[in-house]
């Protein structure tokens, strides 16, 4: 199956190459990723029945399973990605609209949970791994470059977006878009460039330059990080050097230093520009119509109202749009927090499911960073970790997981540190 796996590594790497560009291309490529990934099951099941006709050996229901790639009794990593995705097949019969909730389903939730299932499956050395993030780290400084472009000249390059009111957006619709993409991609950027100076070795003269282009590709994507002036992004990114001090305390001075200069050259911005503060939720204030990053306590009270309608079984997979607007007379499509969206989808039994997920990929990752020798391969997989949490993070304030973009990024990114290769 060596073929299998390189292909869907290839259209993964194709994926996150383009994901900031064009949602058909993560569409495209999601699907043909799924696709080998289901014609490579497919095959095993095939083979292994033939091999039990022959008698060579008998197949066993948690072979069956692996074979069709279902969620095996172990780890629970698979156990709580097959409950989520049964609860929202189930909630499809108790949906306010069940034909809505069917075509999410087939068109969102399954999609996602097998991609999922398709990083796990092929980024299983540390090739395939290294070329996965150097596909996203290439798309990310490009995507950078495009965004002080359109600082420039008023448009990006892609897509020919003009500034958001003052704030970079580049190729994504939104700059909290933007913003939670480079959330994931600081930390990895940050590692990426470390470990590159200090493979430098002894060579003085080619370690200055090398830090030098590691430090020039660092501030490229804070000052574009700054220049999305989006606070939930800078909030999950702090979050996310928190999570590297908790994981390896020799973290802490990067990102102190890091962190103060950006906050003292951002801050001010900030307050001057969007005329507000990093807690500011006055829906009156000045833009705040288009800004999009106030009103925030409104948006959570209509998914509580929600979730008090339908506290158990929710309103029924992708419904939260049509249950708001008979709600509120306003125009409003999300709840601006994943987390409450998905209770008032599903349920509260839902969120647990959901929330269960994010837990055994999170534990699964600390046992593998406590377990694993200081390495290059430790420190990636601590950036990772530390960019997926500030992006959960930020997922309390934004739809991430309702985004084609960053929800195929969150779900990859999930899969990827699951099954990231480590050195031992």
């Amino acid at each position: 199956y060596l073929w299998c796996d390189r292909l869907i590594v290839f259209f993964l790497c194709a994926l996150v190459f383009v994901l900031p560009a064009t949602t058909a291309g993560v569409e495209i490529f999601a699907a043909l990723s799924i696709a080998v990934l289901l014609v490579k099951k497919a095959v095993a099941f095939v083979r292994a029945c033939a091999s039990a006709r022959a008698g060579a050996c008998r197949v066993s229901p948690g072979r069956a399973l692996a074979s069709l790639g279902l969620p095996q009794p172990v780890p629970s990593v698979s156990i709580s990605a097959g409950v989520f995705a049964g609860l929202c097949f189930v909630s499809i019969f108790f949906s306010a609209d069940p034909s809505l909730s069917a075509n999410a389903f087939v068109g969102k939730t399954l999609k996602a949970v097998l991609l999922f299932f398709a990083a796990q499956e092929s980024l299983t050395t540390r090739a395939r791994m290294t070329w996965f993030i150097r596909a996203c780290l290439v798309s990310a400084a490009l995507l950078c470059l495009d965004a002080l472009w359109q600082r420039y000249t008023g448009f990006d390059i892609f897509k020919h977006h003009p500034l958001w009111d003052g704030r970079s957006n580049a190729s994504f619709h939104h700059p909290n878009g933007l913003g939670a993409y480079l959330v994931v991609m600081v930390p990895l950027v940050l590692v990426s460039a470390f470990i590159w100076v200090r493979r430098a070795g002894e060579n003085m003269p080619r370690r200055i330059v090398r830090a030098l282009i590691g430090a020039a590709a660092v501030a490229l994507f804070m000052v574009v990080m700054g220049l999305t002036f989006s606070r939930g992004a800078w909030f999950g990114l702090a979050c996310a050097g928190i999570a590297s001090f908790l994981f390896d305390k020799r973290a802490w001075v990067p990102a102190v230093v890091i962190a103060g200069l950006f906050f003292f050259a951002f801050n001010p911005l900030l307050m001057h520009g969007r005329q507000v503060t990093l807690i500011t939720d006055n829906v009156d204030a000045p833009g705040a119509d288009n800004m999009g990053g106030n009103g925030r306590i409104s948006f959570w009270g209509d998914a509580l109202r929600i979730i008090g309608e339908h506290p158990v079984k929710g309103a029924g997979l992708n419904t939260y749009t049509k249950k708001v607007r008979e709600l509120s007379p306003e125009n409003r499509n999300y709840a601006h927090n994943c987390y409450l969206q998905a209770a008032a989808e599903l349920g509260l039994t839902g969120l647990a499911a959901f929330v269960w997920l994010l837990a055994a990929v999170f534990v699964s990752a600390r046992r593998k960073i406590m377990a694993a020798p200081a390495s290059d391969e430790r420190w990636l997989l601590i950036a990772l970790v530390a960019g997926w949490t500030g992006l959960l993070v930020q997922s309390g304030v934004d739809n991430i997981f309702y985004s084609v973009q960053l929800g195929a990024l969150a779900w990859l990114v999930m899969g990827a540190i699951v099954v990231f290769p480590s050195r031992h």
